[in-house]
């Protein structure tokens, strides 16, 4: 598409009130991620750009989590999550649990955030880091906690570190 027509685009992708109107599921843009990063062209930035504002934006009316929350985010990436949410989509069931992580370390205040399988470890990362990336940081991380399923793994390093949380998010099947 040209540069007027891929501005507009943008721009409306990267509206709150848009985004509002459209009432997409965030993962819905962590699939429109993954797609345009395969494309190798100059004006990928600026579509990036407007997909992580989306995201942002696409959470905004999440009640429950704020800036006085401190919460454990749990991201089950065990076998079972390998999987496809429909035969249509491109998206895992562990880009779900990892996106919603990324998302909610952006609104609370005290975020330990993690992946589990065979063991539990917690994945640090820049609060900077946009949404969408971080997300595809956190799952490059899977491969070294295996493919079981021990969330119990999760709730003794919290015993075992003293750490205390408000909340405490597991994302599986």
């Amino acid at each position: 598409v040209d540069d007027d027509t891929l501005s507009e685009v943008c721009s409306i992708l990267a509206s709150a009130h848009k985004v509002a109107q459209a009432k997409q599921l965030p993962y819905r843009y962590l699939s429109a991620f993954y797609s345009i990063c395969k494309i190798e062209k100059p004006a990928v930035a600026k579509v990036i750009d407007a997909l992580e504002r989306a995201v942002s934006y696409s959470v905004d009316n999440l009640v429950g989590f704020d800036a006085k929350t401190s919460v454990l985010l749990a991201c089950d990436v065990s076998g079972s999550m390998i999987e496809k949410v429909s035969a249509q989509s491109n998206i895992m069931l562990y880009d779900i649990g990892v996106l919603m992580a990324s998302v909610l370390r952006t609104k609370c205040r005290k975020v330990i955030t993690g992946i589990f399988g065979t063991d539990w470890m917690p994945v640090e990362g820049d609060t900077n880091t946009p949404i969408l990336q971080y997300a595809m940081d956190m799952y490059s991380y899977s491969n070294k906690v295996g493919f079981a399923t021990n969330g119990y793994k999760v709730i003794n390093w919290l015993l075992e570190n003293n750490q205390k949380v408000d909340k405490l998010m597991f994302f599986t099947d």
